[in-house]
């Protein structure tokens, strides 16, 4: 009986190399499929987490089923989901405020468009799905992305540590356009590494994806960024042309619906109050007070967690591995390029915003971090996947270069 016990484990073990080696991706898809369920579990089940933002989310639902602008802000901001949180933040009960509020949320429906589709079988949880779908989505295209140049275990290893990062889960079951809006970048980020690579159809994909992703969020300009990048290391034809081609397919967005930054930035400058003053002066004045406030309040994000310790030395880590990717990764390779250019791009964004969201604005990272952190953890383990090469390895061609 103590020889079986003892010959079980090699038997399991082999058996689990095995059905790695022959159906990793498959394995890994629904590994990501089941983490992201559990960590939001209790949105999937629980009580909707209402907030301002998506109050307008789910106003533009009543529109596109029929109801005039105006209708669907009074029927929502009058909705008892209004009534409950309008307590702690009066200004939802003053119908100037949703009015001129309303303008800055007014590109983004394609999030609103699929809560939609489904409203009359989910009807007020339609939105919770939703962004849950984008949620799930999102590990499944990090994966996507990571082993276009590392192993499959890598990819899914970084691939479920992003995923469980506190603002991604969090936000990940919240009535929101954020969970679609990374999926949305690491896609378009997937489709211009394909577009640089191979042309043809890819283009065309690439284009239908900044199309998308610009009626869902801004980070339209962190794609942008970094195919940016791209064309100023290479000076290529084709990298020109996908750039071109992505500016061509965020434009409608904003041609339809406007782009008032200097708007937006008095208002939140002045507290989220429709401004008494719209001014670039007036702007460029209170900007630096506000920008520092919103990195002074990013930095003790972990003081609000449990285990705050741990989180900082999450950051560290993270913080080093980006600093090692643009130190060390492949010069040459576009992949890397798109991703030190990302990092720009949401840099440049989250200093566009100067809003302190708990980090919800800076989920734009995360393509760029997991990148990052990918490339650190395959080469610190190099002397690990050299001695799994002896003995079944669970990598994959697709290694990065050492």
């Amino acid at each position: 009986m103590r020889e079986q016990g003892r010959a079980w484990f090699p038997r399991t073990w082999s058996a689990i190399r095995r059905a790695w080696t022959h159906r990793s991706r498959e394995i890994s898809g629904a590994l990501l499929v089941l983490v992201a369920l559990v960590a939001v579990l209790p949105r999937l089940v629980g009580p909707v987490h209402w907030t301002p933002d998506g109050l307008f989310y789910q106003a533009h639902i009543y529109e596109i089923r029929g109801d005039s602008e105006s209708a669907a802000l009074h029927r929502e901001f009058s909705s008892p989901a209004a009534i409950a949180i309008t307590e702690p933040d009066n200004r939802l009960g003053n119908p100037n405020w949703v009015t001129y509020s309303a303008q800055f949320y007014s590109r983004r429906w394609l999030v609103p468009l699929i809560a939609a589709a489904i409203y009359p079988v989910t009807g007020d949880r339609s939105l919770v799905y939703v962004s849950i779908a984008g949620y799930v989505l999102t590990g499944l295209l990090l994966f996507a992305l990571l082993r276009r140049r590392f192993s499959d275990g890598v990819s899914l290893l970084v691939s479920i540590a992003c995923l469980l990062l506190p603002p991604v889960r969090t936000f990940g079951g919240y009535p929101l356009t954020d969970s679609w809006g990374l999926a949305l970048e690491i896609g378009a980020l997937i489709a211009a590494l394909l577009a640089l690579e191979r042309g043809g159809r890819w283009i065309g994909v690439w284009a239908l994806t900044m199309l998308a992703l610009s009626f869902t969020r801004d980070s339209t300009v962190v794609v942008l960024a970094a195919v940016a990048w791209v064309v100023l290391v290479t000076r290529t034809r084709r990298s020109g042309l996908v750039l071109g081609t992505g500016v061509v397919a965020s434009v409608p967005a904003f041609a339809l619906f406007g782009a008032p930054l200097v708007r937006q930035l008095s208002y939140v400058l002045q507290g989220f109050h429709p401004p008494t003053v719209v001014s670039w002066s007036y702007v460029s004045h209170h900007y630096p007070a506000a920008l520092s406030s919103v990195l002074r309040q990013d930095a003790h994000y972990p003081l609000g967690l449990s285990f705050p310790v741990f989180w900082f030395a999450v950051a560290a880590v993270l913080l080093a591995a980006l600093v090692y990717m643009f130190i060390a990764s492949p010069r040459g390779d576009p992949f890397f390029m798109l991703s030190k250019g990302a990092f720009v791009g949401a840099a440049a964004l989250i200093a566009a915003s100067i809003n302190y969201t708990g980090l919800r604005i800076e989920l734009v990272f995360i393509p760029s971090i997991a990148v990052a952190l990918a490339l650190a953890v395959t080469r610190l383990l190099v002397p690990v996947r050299e001695w799994l090469s002896h003995h079944g390895s669970l990598s994959s061609p697709a290694a990065v270069n050492r």
